[in-house]
């Protein structure tokens, strides 16, 4: 679980889990749910910091990340649900 900036150590938690998965290196988190809520929908790039595809381009094969955002601040918020597998 994240709130706000707290993504940044989910990411690099996040990139050393790809880069172990590419090299073949022993990885006990092949699933994983990430719940991140935010105040307002302009942090939603924050997320686009890590890039997985050039990490580990068949990431998707192996990991299953499944990604649930929630925009807490602003009217009708919206609930972001990305499932990438």
């Amino acid at each position: 679980m994240a709130g706000g900036i707290g993504l940044s150590p989910f990411l690099a938690i996040l990139s050393d889990i790809l880069h172990r998965v590419r090299e073949g290196k022993p990885c006990q988190s092949r699933n994983i749910l990430l719940v991140w809520a935010v105040k307002k929908s302009n942090e939603l790039p924050l997320l686009s910091t890590i890039d997985m595809q050039s990490i580990c381009p068949s990431f998707s094969n192996k990991v299953n990340i499944v990604i649930h955002i929630y925009v807490t601040r602003e009217s009708d918020p919206p609930v972001v649900s990305l499932h990438l597998f």
